[in-house]
């Protein structure tokens, strides 16, 4: 089982680490919605990308405890490997369309490389209405 070692949420700058039992079950959630994203966004997520995230947006950052493989619920998709972070992007303030999306942060030795993923309009839907019951 997937084992979550922080959940922050992120807004103009501010984070907030959550410990609450009730956001930690909101954290599992979206822990699963990972499995069902199923559109990989084309373009390379660098730090530089994540830290603007955090800066100007709203958005949801889980930090798993080690690495895990996710399995995704379309089998041609394969799995999310080595994933350590997990950045929902709840409100993109920057305006990139990036509402209800997620950068995956895969860990390779030392390093993170992030991928960008979202889902169906459903999917999406559940990650907003889960997320943001934690602002």
């Amino acid at each position: 089982m997937v084992k979550i070692e922080r959940m922050v949420t992120w807004e103009k700058g501010k984070s907030l680490i959550l410990t609450a039992p009730s956001s930690l079950g909101i954290g599992v959630t979206l822990v699963q919605q990972l499995h069902g994203v199923t559109v990989q966004i084309r373009e390379v997520f660098g730090l530089e990308h994540t830290e603007g995230i955090r800066q100007k947006d709203k958005a949801v950052e889980l930090t798993l405890d080690k690495p895990e493989n996710i399995t995704l619920d379309q089998p041609a998709l394969g799995a999310l490997k080595n994933v350590k972070t997990a950045l929902f992007i709840i409100e993109d303030k920057q305006v990139r369309g990036l509402d209800a999306h997620v950068l995956v942060g895969s860990e390779y030795g030392s390093v993170v490389y992030y991928t960008g993923w979202t889902g169906t309009p459903e999917w999406q839907d559940t990650l907003l209405k889960s997320a943001k019951s934690l602002f």
